[in-house]
């Protein structure tokens, strides 16, 4: 990119003599003397090797070359106050955006309230929430189409370039029909489970992959009778009594589960994290600290969602 012959001092002394009509004018209108207002426009003229303005004894008139300058001059000078404002409104959080990744069922348990907190104190920002599976979220962040992520904890060995600040861990909990006969049972264990049809989120899916595990250090293989892209259809399809599904806690405050029973399963540990993932290679923000901050200090104050219980 090449150099502007001129500095924004030159060119605010070129708008600002085209309307007031008089050097003397445009130098109060700036706050320097009048001979800096000349020197300025004699410098502005001397680079473009046009004149300016045609000085009289009572006025000062813009020629057609000056009027061009001033034209584009102007809306410079207008777009740059502009951004600077905006900056300055985003540092005081009067004005912004945040954009949030998050992994589906994530989304739905945190972040609603965690806006409404947010929004609450900040009102001139905007949010932009960006849900997609695990891996998804975490590339959006790497690629910068979110500022950070809510995500699944994983392994930081995985994804150097990302960084994970723990927050908490859910518990998982197995969701049951009202008369399914796991339903007798206080806490059935995987083998149980794994006599029964099970419904569950496809490969892609952080929670998969934490089921597939805990299958396997039983002895097990995972394999779900049916898949769906949705948690919310998972519970659905257990209404309807097709099958079982293993589901974060959290989702019990979404739904009403008075037709089914929800157990724990602690001996089986299964548990997911929970982490604010952001680039190890960006900095953030302030709007976008402060609402980490909100997550932070909701986390804090709320801790996990509800406990099971039987209906």
């Amino acid at each position: 990119m090449s150099k502007l012959p001129m500095n924004l001092s030159i060119l605010e002394a070129v708008v600002a003599v085209a309307e007031t009509g008089s050097f003397s004018q445009a130098a109060d209108v700036l706050g320097v003397s009048q001979s800096a207002i000349s020197a300025r426009i004699r410098t502005a003229e001397n680079i473009l090797g046009v004149e300016l303005f045609t000085r009289t004894t009572r006025r000062v008139l813009i020629t057609p070359h000056g009027e061009r300058l001033r034209s584009r001059a102007e809306n410079a000078i207008a777009d740059l106050k502009a951004v600077f404002d905006e900056f300055r409104d985003e540092e005081k959080l009067i004005r912004g955006r945040v954009r949030v990744g998050a992994t589906p069922t994530v989304s739905a348990i945190m972040l609603p309230e965690i806006v409404r907190d947010f929004r609450s104190a900040y009102p001139g920002i905007d949010i932009i929430i960006r849900d997609d599976f695990f891996g998804q979220a975490l590339e959006r962040v790497a690629v910068g189409d979110v500022d950070f992520a809510l995500s699944p904890s994983v392994d930081p060995s995985r994804v150097p370039h990302i960084q994970m600040e723990h927050l908490l861990t859910e518990d998982m909990v197995l969701l049951l029909p009202v008369d399914h006969p796991l339903t007798q049972m206080r806490e059935p264990g995987l083998k149980d489970i794994a006599d029964h049809a099970i419904v569950s989120m496809p490969a892609q899916a952080a929670i998969r992959a934490q089921l597939d595990q805990a299958f396997a250090s039983e002895g097990l293989t995972f394999t779900p009778a049916m898949e769906t892209m949705h948690a919310l259809s998972s519970i659905a399809i257990v209404k309807a009594g097709l099958a079982v599904a293993i589901v974060p806690e959290g989702l019990l405050k979404l739904l009403d589960h008075r037709d089914l029973v929800a157990l724990p399963v602690p001996h089986l540990r299964l548990g997911r994290g929970i982490s604010i993932a952001t680039a190890k290679d960006r900095s953030l923000p302030p709007v976008v600290n402060a609402f980490i901050n909100v997550i932070r200090h909701s986390v804090k104050t709320n801790g996990k969602s509800s406990p099971c219980s039987r209906p």
